[in-house]
């Protein structure tokens, strides 16, 4: 459940106008709750840490992003000797690389489109040769392997 804080004063019909471009654009149904069903909901909305704030739902895809670029660096390293600046430069390169993918995915089909991380990976891998050499790197599905085991697209 996705729940919207709207400004005081804001009325109906551009409170409709505002969620159906959100909620369109990412192909996501959406209710607006009203009655009991709204007050039983407000109230979990109120309590303290069952929500996240947008800059915290920000702040898991950065973390996410870590994961992502930590993995990658695991099995980089395995086959080649990065400095510890090559490694902390690389990695935030990868970090910003899929936080920038997790903060502006089109369509939600596309966090679990193994195309779409096929294609961030060859951007990791053109990106490590510059630290590697080139055809140093590890192919796709390594990084397939280790980055996205957890997602629907790779199994």
């Amino acid at each position: 459940m996705i729940a919207l804080e709207w400004r005081r004063g804001l009325d109906t019909q551009n409170r409709e106008q505002i969620s159906a471009r959100v909620f369109n654009k990412y192909e996501l149904p959406a209710v607006e709750l009203d009655g009991e069903k709204h007050n039983e909901n407000l109230k979990s909305f109120t309590s303290n840490g069952q929500w996240l704030a947008g800059n915290e739902v920000d702040k898991l895809s950065e973390e996410e992003a870590r994961v992502f670029a930590d993995r990658v660096l695991s099995v980089v390293k395995n086959g080649n000797s990065l400095s510890e600046g090559q490694k902390k430069e690389f990695g935030d390169a990868i970090q910003g690389i899929f936080y920038d993918f997790f903060l502006n995915f089109e369509s939600i089909e596309q966090l679990s489109d193994i195309r779409v991380y096929r294609d961030k990976f060859e951007h990791v891998i053109k990106l490590g040769e510059k630290y590697t050499g080139e055809d140093n790197m590890p192919d796709i599905n390594t990084f397939l392997g280790v980055c996205c085991k957890d997602l629907d697209c790779c199994e």
